[in-house]
């Protein structure tokens, strides 16, 4: 495997299997949609995406230009919110640093390498794709990406987008994992490859969901709910049954939004080293 076609399947796959495994506690799935955020607005984005994709296999620069180009052309397709900013942003250097024979920790390290020589440019485009959708992030006091000025301050001071994750704060899990291997999404790829089948992504998106605190939840309801949510998590594995955890989730509206991200860069890590349903 090692095509541009068959990276950018692999791409577009991943966000299909990942919003198609249910339940996904909390999250939008088969069973259930948001107000804003319907099921096939996630199908929509995750087909539609695949011609950016295409596009950026194989590259070794313009990571910034092809996130916009996949958050605009999702969102010439359907009619929600933000659906895939967190993946795309996850997906595009992972992607870019695909080849043939390469293995997730490989593919991971060459993708924080494309990162790292990414430019100013890079991050402009980035704030532009997130202007147009507006999605949840964390609050931080310098280049936030809420802050009208954070473009012309990126611009004068040559913030490459490397150089912004790496001002993020530890708890931001994506951030983490643009400027850090991957190792969160290589460790998920290596699980599902030694549990194929589809039953495997719904325990790996819950044994992450118990092991790292949600950025979008912190965001939204707070650390310590963050926290309460992990070890609701942790008793949802022991249990072997995640309907109810998901029933409490949505109930409260509470959606680890990050967590969904990692699942889907883990699976296309995990389909380009033979992982298959």
């Amino acid at each position: 495997m090692g095509t541009r076609d068959d990276i950018a399947t692999s791409a577009s796959l991943a966000l299909l299997l990942e919003v198609s495994a249910t339940p996904k506690s909390g999250n939008v799935d088969r069973d259930h949609d948001f107000n804003d955020l319907k099921y096939e607005h996630f199908l929509a984005s995750s087909v539609s995406a695949y011609r950016v994709f295409r596009s950026a296999a194989g590259k070794r620069a313009g990571v910034g230009r092809y996130i916009y180009n996949a958050v605009k052309i999702s969102r010439e397709w359907h009619g929600g919110g933000n659906v895939h900013f967190g993946a795309f942003l996850l997906l595009i250097p992972l992607v870019m640093a695909s080849d043939p024979g390469k293995n997730p920790e490989k593919t991971g390290r060459d993708a924080t390498e494309i990162v790292k020589n990414t430019t100013v440019q890079d991050s402009v485009f980035l704030a532009r794709a997130y202007s147009m959708i507006s999605p949840r992030v964390m609050e931080v006091d310098d280049f936030s990406l809420t802050d009208r000025n954070t473009v012309k301050m990126l611009k004068e001071e040559k913030i490459s987008l490397h150089e912004w994750m790496k001002m993020a704060p530890d708890s931001n899990l994506i951030a983490g994992e643009l400027t850090g291997d991957y190792s969160i999404s290589v460790n998920g790829a290596r699980f599902l490859l030694k549990n194929p089948g589809k039953e495997s992504i719904i325990v790996l998106y819950h044994r992450m969901l118990a092991q790292y605190p949600d950025p979008l939840i912190i965001s939204k309801h707070g650390s310590e709910t963050a926290k309460m949510v992990m070890e609701m998590a942790g008793k949802a594995i022991e249990r072997g049954e995640f309907e109810s955890l998901d029933k409490e989730l949505v109930k409260k509206g509470i959606n680890p939004g990050t967590v969904a991200d990692l699942t889907a860069s883990s699976i296309f890590l995990a389909l380009m080293g033979g992982y298959r349903i």
